[in-house]
Order: structure tokens, then sequence, then C-alpha cells
């Protein structure tokens, strides 16, 4: 059922159980949720659509996906996203959930508890907050969180998601604290997360003042290879060699290594009418995302569209424009005879294909056979 810009003000939720729909369009509605305050019910609507799989409510001013609160629950401050009763059953049939540009204040909260059989989170340009602690989603596959104004992530991301296959937290400049990257499950094969926190030894930032220590890395300054090897964007690598299947890995425009690329161009200014994302205008929308398809590692559209009307995202640049000014940042890094910063880059890509076997690409560029 498609039903994405449709003025929609109200879905009606009586009646009998809609048993045969399977996937529900209903993106690009703002005024859908005002009667329910911005709150998306789970009991009501899995008793709706009892064997719903897809499920796409972009830009409906959502404030809460959740289940029925119980008051008699009390709850502390430091659970702000479990605020439901545990007793509810999950909604088992929910395979794909976006919610692509929604609530920017209050953050939208998501009651992870309820999607334990979710494949795709697809949730840019969306502000929202993650819990310390995830439940177990031992089925997601696919979580893009890219511009959602993260400030941390769980602290048992690689326990609570063993089968994550995308990861995509870019965007999120207030994301400093790598730890739980370090914990991700060894089945991940696409990792972005381009435009954020981390930073190198030297650099004070709240939360890391330098990387992890890496096993084998001693106090041997004297030997200049040793010297680019302990470079932070090199240190940064060798924390995540558990991830031996990365296919793509996005580290671009970090602290760490942004002395080693192009900064980014200005930013693609799209506005939610033009933003060809999931659910823009039927056909066209379906094509440009499919949640419940094969693994994408670039799906397009992330991040294209801001979460209300006339918010630009922050979470999309120029891909080809970018590449053309960092061939021209590299001509000029040799012309100007700094080779400290192009050794420290031949270091930085030498180790990355060395460490991931499979990788195919590397902060944006393209990796030649290996």
């Amino acid at each position: 059922v498609n039903m994405v810009k449709n003025d929609l003000e109200y879905v009606d939720l009586g009646g009998a159980p809609a048993e045969s729909v399977r996937e529900l369009r209903l993106s690009e509605n703002p005024l859908l949720m005002r009667r329910n305050s911005g709150v998306v019910e789970v009991g009501a609507w899995r008793a709706k659509f009892p064997n719903l799989k897809t499920l796409y409510l972009d830009i409906c001013n959502i404030r809460q996906f959740a289940r029925p609160l119980d008051a008699s629950s009390p709850r502390s401050a430091n659970d702000s996203l479990s605020l439901f009763s545990s007793s509810a059953a999950s909604w088992s049939s929910l395979f794909n959930l976006s919610l692509r540009g929604n609530a920017l204040q209050p953050l939208l909260a998501i009651d992870f508890d309820c999607l334990s059989s979710l494949k795709n989170l697809y949730a840019p340009d969306t502000q929202t907050v993650l819990p310390r602690s995830l439940p177990i989603m031992s089925h997601l596959l696919q979580l893009v969180l890219c511009n959602a104004g993260l400030t941390q992530l769980p602290s048992n991301l690689g326990t609570a998601l063993p089968q994550l296959k995308l990861l995509d937290v870019s965007n999120n400049p207030e994301l400093n604290d790598m730890q739980p990257l370090l914990q991700l499950a060894s089945s991940l094969e696409v990792l972005k997360c381009r435009a954020v926190g981390f930073g190198d030894g030297s650099t004070v930032i709240p939360g890391v003042q330098v990387f992890p220590d890496v096993p084998g890395d001693s106090n041997n300054s004297n030997n200049s290879s040793f010297a680019q090897d302990s470079a932070s964007e090199c240190i940064l690598l060798k924390n995540l060699t558990k991830l031996r299947r990365l296919r793509r890995l996005d580290l671009r425009f970090n602290r760490c290594n942004s002395d080693l690329y192009a900064p980014p161009p200005a930013l693609v200014s799209q506005t939610m009418q033009g933003s060809g994302a999931a659910g823009s205008n039927g056909a066209a929308g379906a094509a440009a995302i499919s949640l419940d398809g094969a693994l994408s590692p670039q799906m397009s559209g992330q991040g294209d569209a801001g979460a209300a009307q006339g918010m630009l995202s922050s979470a999309r640049i120029d891909e080809e424009m970018w590449l053309r000014q960092d061939h021209a940042f590299v001509l000029n890094l040799k012309l100007a005879r700094l080779t400290h910063l192009t050794q420290r880059r031949d270091s930085y890509w030498i180790l990355a294909i060395s460490l991931f076997p499979k990788l195919e690409e590397l902060d944006g560029i393209k990796v030649g056979p290996h």
C-alpha cells in the first residue's frame, strides 16, 4: 500500500486486521501523527497490520515509536528509551523500518525491545538518542543513523547486533567515543564513520584523549616506519582488525585524518521536496531504497532529506566532486613536497589493505585488486 504524500491526517487502526498488507508506505504525510501526539503505539499498529514486513514513516513528525507506557513501572532518567512495559510482545513480523527525517526536539524515542525481529533500520536526518545498552537484535543487518545528533553508541553494540553487516553513523560530530566500535561483530561488511568526533592523541576531546593501546606497539620512536604506523589514523585501523569481512570503510573528515584528504566540498542543499529518498513519490521512491532488498553498502538517498520542510541535510556530499578535489589535493601535496603527508597517506592505505583482505572501497575511493 503506497500512500506517500497524500496529506493524510490519521491512520484508522480500528476494524478488522489488514492481514494482506505486507508493505506500507506512509512517508511525507507530516500531519499523520498529530492526533497521537507523534506516538506510534506499536501494539495498535501490530494488531491492525499483523503481517506487515516493511513500514516507511519518513517525515511524519514522529516523536515516539513505542509500546504502551506502563504507568505502574517507575523509570529513571537513565532509562529514557526503555519507558515501556517489557511484557508486551515484539512486532515479530516487522523486518524493515524507515524513520528518516522525523523528530528534532524532543529527540525521537525508539523502543528497541519491540523490534527484536527487525532486519533493517533506516533513520538518517532524525535526531535521536540511543540507550546505553541495546536489547539483543539478532536479526538486524543494517543500521543507518547518519546525521542523527548522536553523542554515544550503546556499550554492547557488538553483542546486541551479532549479525550486523552495515553500520552508518556518519555526520554525528559529537560522537567521539570509539570503544563500542571496537566490539562490532566480525560479520560487518560496511562501516561508515565519516565526520564524527574521532581525534588524535594531541587533541583533547571529551571522553577520548588518545586511542586505545594496540598490542605490539611499543616505545620504538627511533624507527621511522613505526612513527608512521603509530599515527592515530593507523591506530584506529589496527583496532578494527577483527572486521575481516569489511568491504567498505569510510573514516573521512575526522580529526585523525583530516590532513590526509581534501576537505568535503559544499554540501548538497536539498529539502525534503527534492530528496529522492525512500517514499518520495511512488515508484521513484521505491527505486531509491529498498529496505528488504539485498545488502546495499551505498544506499542512495541516505541522509538526502531534512527532518522538516526547508531543513537542509548535512549528511550528503557530492562524491564525484570530492574525488576530483582529492586528486588535485594529492597533486598539490607532491608539488609542495609535503612528503610527510603523502607518506602518511600511503602508509594508511597500505595498512588498511593488509588488514582487510576483502576491502573494495576506502574513504570513498575504490581499492584495486589485492
